[in-house]
């Protein structure tokens, strides 16, 4: 290609960017004297492939070819340039983006939300197609100017074909090699979409795999030959789930193109491959049984040569992941490759595990390093689409943000992982979890085999944690997905291990994960997330139903909570223990003090009893007993107390020999901050639960929680202090993040755990961190220099001091921090009335839009999986061998 093009790279489906040569050519050029160090070139979205690259190369040989003459004011005017190339003929206009006045108007009413720090370095043009009439021109060329540059056509595309099994490296094939050449270079502007797209087709010729353009007389044979190799090709290297998740998710029907002679397009291999990233806990558990049936017959093998025999029903990513495993393991000299295989299987087989759930951590690595890919491989699975010059964001980083595509949730989420594994850092991975991950689809839909009307979901998908201080991978899996149909779409996320601990060797903990506002009309629940967000009947966003799918999940936090007639149970047998021990040497007075304090607590505990189980068989008797317990039996009856709450405790599993000893983390951005915050409210206080090691409300930008929620916090935690006294060290943790500037967070009246905050009273049983963060101009890092205010994160790769500043928080400084950010919405109250204000009006119109849209996707996939009250709850079941899949 010439000179030019190789300063031309694609940032994103139809973005290029120019990079100007770093040292200065001429001090009096007026582009480098603006200090111009990088041109985006934005071409149309309608071309596509070649034509879009060549029309960039010709528009930035053009600007460098009359850069003397230009200037950065002529840009912004417009220039026109016609084209005589007859691919991309026609008058383009040329002229820096500019947004309207009505909208640069509204930007300054909501101070801060939308602002960036890009840097004054880059300067965007957009291309469009014109008429020299459309623009006035001012500039010296005239109405507009000729661009002749020559752009040589791309070098031939070719690869050989190389034997399936010449290679153990994943993503080096030949189809994945040529598509990625012909992805970069012949169709650089492919736009994400359901339908595969593309002029080209692979075709087998003498050994090679060449690429042709697709004509209406093409040999079908040809095409059928292209695509059974490939699928030959994908099912040794990664498996038939591939092929089957590829047809049942992105509709890539490889039987089916054989049969037609349909062409293979790189398209097709792009998301054959992003496909064959999909990796949940159905893949380990085929990946161990497959482990366990290899065990058996390698047993008495005693021959090298016949081990190829013996591994053939796993797939060439497998056999590759096993053996350097295997040589990791046992890698000696002594040790032949059946040896060494012998060893590494009867390690992590030793217990029989039953599924990878019950595997020890350091066993599962293992499995999930035959299957995982590493970051160059990861890389190379992109096909040349990877993204490395910005931050992937919560919304679509690719393509057209309102038109729904599978394959580019999985694309994106993929190459966030990275970030997800930052080593040790839980504010770093709650963070890329809230703003990031929970946007994209974190389950799968499948058509049902018997019922091509119905959708079966399908949860379990693995996502890594932060790497403990070792290295050692983390992982978690998607353990159910939540729609409660009025706006709250949520997660439940889990360890997969039980031994997968943090570095105080506690548990990692349970993660109830909120997603927040989603305005791309191509998510599930977009219109109700808005109509949440404008809720009139709140004091401030939320779900209008936000306890309508609690019979669904309440097992979740039940198994790591006790009701509170039980803690206080727990804290009378406390301290009634060090009454009756032995070695305790009290005087009459400190033992009449004990005594009376543990009555105290049994006393409690009947009375919660009471309160809280009304209907229950066993009430009266408690009624009776608490009738009784000032009376001369008072010994007796404490006795007979302690009986009755143990037995009924006991019958309902709740005492904690039952539980889980794991914390419980809720975890939410923006719309999802706030509902972080209110069903920390709704699922410790209203449901009257205490987490046995501890529960953690982690809300990032979120809006309040009310003065009313408040107050009920505060009341409810000072009344149960006894239990955090005596019985458990593990508090109830609040951790607001705000960012200056955000307006956000002023809605909604004051934050979970801030007013009424009474040190000498709470910080017993409860602890409290915030931050408000301010970023810098001299920023670098990409999740902050280039994300508008409301969508940065500040936890990965960012340097306080150079990318951000930051002010910690108290409970007493948080409401006053928020609004002393503002320009002009210095009162959240009044920002609250009027969000509420515009609920009312707005508020209806966004549920009957999500009625309207109910039968566009991905809407009409949930709604198939509806209970009648309107709520989808997917829950993760082990041992199911992929069976969502096959067909």
């Amino acid at each position: 290609m010439n000179k030019i093009s190789e300063n031309v790279t694609r940032v994103d489906d139809n973005i290029y960017q120019y990079l100007l040569p770093a040292e200065p050519v001429n001090e009096q050029d007026p582009i480098e004297k603006s200090g111009i160090k990088r041109i985006e070139i934005v071409a149309p979205q309608e071309l596509q492939g070649v034509r879009n690259y060549c029309l960039t190369q010709k528009v930035a040989a053009w600007i460098n070819k009359h850069r003397q003459d230009l200037s950065l004011d002529m840009l912004k005017e417009g220039i026109n340039i016609t084209i005589k190339d007859p691919e991309i003929a026609g008058t383009w206009s040329v002229q820096v983006t500019k947004t309207s006045w009505l909208w640069e108007k509204c930007k300054n009413i909501i101070p801060g939300f939308f602002q960036t720090y890009e840097s004054p370095q880059e300067v965007r043009l957009e291309v469009k197609a014109t008429n020299p009439s459309m623009l006035s021109a001012l500039n010296p060329f005239g109405s507009n100017t000729e661009a002749d540059e020559h752009v040589l056509p791309p070098s031939d595309l070719s690869t050989d074909l190389d034997p399936y099994l010449s290679t153990l490296d994943p993503y080096t094939d030949a189809f994945t090699r040529l598509a990625t050449k012909a992805l970069q270079e012949l169709e650089p502007n492919w736009v994400f979409s359901n339908e595969t797209t593309g002029k080209y087709r692979m075709v087998i010729q003498d050994n090679k795999l060449i690429l042709d353009e697709i004509k209406e007389n093409q040999d079908k044979n040809q095409n059928s030959t292209a695509v059974k190799t490939f699928k030959k090709s994908l099912q040794l290297l990664y498996g038939d789930k591939t092929v089957n998740y590829a047809k049942l998710v992105y509709g890539i029907d490889l039987d089916k193109m054989i049969k037609e002679g349909t062409p293979l397009r790189p398209d097709d291999v792009f998301k054959c491959n992003i496909a064959s990233l999909h990796l949940e806990m159905s893949d380990t558990e085929e990946l161990l049984d497959k482990l366990k049936k290899l065990q058996q017959s390698i047993k008495d093998l005693t021959n090298d040569n016949l081990l190829a025999m013996c591994v053939a029903d796993l797939s060439m990513r497998e056999v590759r992941g096993l053996k350097n495993a295997a040589l990791k393991f046992a890698g000696t000299k002594e040790n032949s490759p059946l040896q060494q295989l012998k060893l590494l299987l009867n390690d992590i087989l030793k217990n029989n595990p039953e599924n990878p759930t019950k595997m020890k951590s350091a066993d599962f690595n293992i499995l999930m390093g035959m299957l995982e890919p590493t970051q160059e491989e990861l890389l190379r699975a992109c096909t040349g689409r990877a993204i490395i010059d910005r931050a992937i964001t919560g919304f679509d980083t690719e393509g057209n943000k309102n038109v729904e595509d599978k394959c580019r949730d999985l694309f994106e989420l993929r190459q966030m992982y990275k970030k997800l594994r930052k080593t040790d850092d839980w504010k770093n991975w709650d963070a890329q979890l809230a703003f990031v991950a929970v946007k994209k689809s974190l389950y799968t839909a499948l058509p049902d085999p018997k019922n091509p009307e119905k959708t079966n979901l399908n949860v379990g998908l693995l996502i890594p944690g932060p790497k403990d201080a070792n290295g050692q991978e983390r992982w978690y899996r998607v353990d159910a997905f939540i729609d409660n149909g009025s706006g709250d779409v949520n997660y439940h996320l889990l360890p997969v291990n039980d031994d997968c601990v943090d570095k105080d060797g506690k548990r990692c903990p349970a993660v109830k994960l909120y997603r927040s506002t989603n305005s791309n009309t191509n998510a599930v629940g977009a219109d109700q997330s808005l109509a949440a967000d404008l809720n009139p009947f709140d004091s401030g966003p939320n779900t209008i139903n936000p306890d309508i799918a609690y019979e669904q999940e309440k097992k979740f936090f039940i198994d790591r909570s006790i009701p509170t007639y039980v803690a206080f149970l727990e804290v009378a047998e406390k301290v009634k223990s060090s009454y009756d021990h032995p070695n305790t040497v009290l005087d009459d007075g400190e033992k009449a003090l004990l005594k009376a304090k543990y009555q105290k607590y049994y006393q409690k505990s009947l009375d919660y009893f009471i309160t809280s189980n009304k209907t229950h068989k066993d009430v009266k008797e408690a009624i009776s007993l608490l009738s009784l317990m000032t009376s001369n039996k008072a010994d007796e009856v404490f006795t007979l107390a302690n009986q009755l709450i143990n037995k009924v405790a006991d019958e309902s599993k709740e005492l904690r020999k039952y539980k889980i000893d794991q914390k419980m983390k809720f975890v939410g951005q923006s719309l999802g901050g706030g509902l972080s915050q209110l069903n920390t409210h709704r699922l410790v206080i209203l449901k009257d639960r205490l987490y046995i090691a501890g529960a953690e409300c982690v809300s990032f930008c979120g809006p309040g929680a009310g003065v009313q929620r408040n107050e009920e916090f505060f009341s409810w935690g000072r009344d149960r202090r006894g239990w955090f006294k005596y019985v458990s060290d593990k508090k109830i943790r609040v951790d607001h993040n705000l960012e200056y500037s955000d307006f956000v967070p002023s809605v909604g009246g004051p934050k979970l755990g801030t007013n009424k905050y009474f040190p000498i009273k709470d910080k017993i049983w409860f602890d409290f961190s915030g931050e408000i963060n301010t970023p810098l101009p001299t920023a670098i890092t990409k999740e902050i220099a280039n994300e508008p205010t409301h969508g940065r994160t500040f936890w990965y790769n960012s340097v306080e001091g150079r990318d951000f500043t930051r002010k910690l928080l108290t409970p007493f400084d948080v409401d006053e921090s928020i609004a002393a950010t503002l320009s002009l919405l210095k009162w959240p109250s009044v920002t609250e009335a009027g969000r509420r204000t515009l609920g009312w009006f707005l508020y209806p119109y966004f549920m009957a839009k999500e009625w309207l849209n109910s039968n566009n996707l991905p809407d009409k996939e949930i709604k198939s999986s509806e209970n009648k009250k309107g709520v989808v709850y997917v829950e993760f079941q082990p041992n199911q061998l992929n069976q969502p899949i096959k067909v």
